[in-house]
């Protein structure tokens, strides 16, 4: 199959998403009395686009904006948890980078401080000018810096675990409203819906129409009961 290799821009999806129902609802409009709104219909756009209130737009009930307005919402609130998931993802990186960096220096620091002891009591056993003693001397400079470099890296990396531990937390507690409020967007439009489908007869034929068309007929009835 061929890829899609483009994006839609942002102005281009949410002028459709706001036009598209607005031409439904003008033309739902000037459909005449002999062409009612027809309930199977209704029930097609509602299946299909229900989550935008297509359906009310077609059966002339304006509560179909309501729909965009709460499916807008739910768009914009993905679009913060993916921010959210973002955010979350650059503070635990910190937290396990700044770990991880603790946990090498640590190591580093309990290696040099075995070594400058045990280097530094051979050194003193070895005569001056023995090559072995340059050896070793160069080695004891080594494992001083090393305990130097290490000391500092160890500090520095505390310092960016204290920071980035209440990111993490923060980013947690932001991803987790995110889900909150995207999830009760998600059950009212989806409960919305589900209200609607049993709603939706009364919505093209109200109760109230249905007794004023009935009336010629019960009429006409009575006249010819009477003939």
């Amino acid at each position: 199959m061929p890829s899609i290799n483009f994006l839609l821009p942002h102005w281009a999806y949410w002028l459709a998403l706001l036009v598209f129902p607005a031409i439904a609802m003008v033309a739902s409009r000037r459909l005449g009395e002999a062409e009612r709104p027809s309930l199977s219909l209704a029930y097609f756009l509602w299946l299909v686009a229900g989550y935008i209130g297509l359906h009310r737009l077609y059966l002339k009930n304006l509560w179909g904006l309501g729909y965009v307005v709460l499916f807008g919402a739910l768009l914009y609130t993905s679009g913060q948890q993916e921010e959210a998931r973002n955010t979350l993802s650059s503070a635990t990186a910190a937290v396990v980078s700044a770990e991880g960096a603790i946990e090498r220096s640590t190591r580093a620091i309990s290696k040099a401080e075995e070594d400058i002891p045990r280097l530094t009591k051979r050194l003193e056993a070895l005569e001056e000018g023995a090559r072995l003693r340059r050896s070793t001397e160069r080695r004891l400079k080594r494992a001083e810096g090393k305990l130097t470099q290490n000391t500092e890296k160890l500090a520095e990396a505390k310092e960016r675990l204290a920071k980035a531990k209440p990111e993490l937390v923060a980013a947690r507690e932001s991803q987790a409203w995110q889900i909150t409020v995207g999830l009760t967007l998600l059950y009212t439009l989806v409960a919305a819906m589900l209200i609607d489908a049993a709603l939706m007869p009364g919505f093209l034929f109200p109760a109230g129409k249905r007794r004023i068309e009935a009336l010629p007929e019960e009429d006409e009835r009575a006249a010819d009961d009477a003939l």
